[in-house]
């Protein structure tokens, strides 16, 4: 995958590549099969929710709200295994997004300590 403006670095205490890209952070998972799915993404998310259409533009999935608002509209986007053709379908923490063979899996942000 290419993520436009994104940083890699390592998290902290393991190997696993984060992506941090405007507004979350993306954690690649592992290798993939050849012909499968490949492993979910982890995607953090900043707030409670996040809306279908700026999820897939923040994770690089689309390279425009327009573009991933399309796709969207083609039924192209699946929300824990149904087609979804809501553009600002509001995600939360738990649920898969699959495009293709690329998964998301958002993520709860870390808490904040005051």
């Amino acid at each position: 995958w290419v993520i436009a403006s994104a940083r890699c670095q390592s998290s902290a205490g393991g190997s696993t590549p984060v992506l941090r890209t405007a507004g979350a952070r993306v954690r690649t998972g592992g290798g993939a099969g050849h012909g499968r799915m490949k492993a979910p993404i982890d995607f953090v998310l900043r707030g409670e929710s996040i809306t279908l259409d700026a999820l897939l533009k923040a994770a690089g999935l689309a390279e425009s709200g327009g573009r991933a608002k399309a796709m969207v509209a083609a039924g192209l986007v699946r929300v824990d295994g149904q087609t979804e053709l809501r553009k600002a379908c509001r995600l939360r923490a738990g649920q898969v997004v699959s495009l293709g063979d690329a998964q998301l899996r958002l993520q709860a942000p870390p808490e904040q300590n005051p």
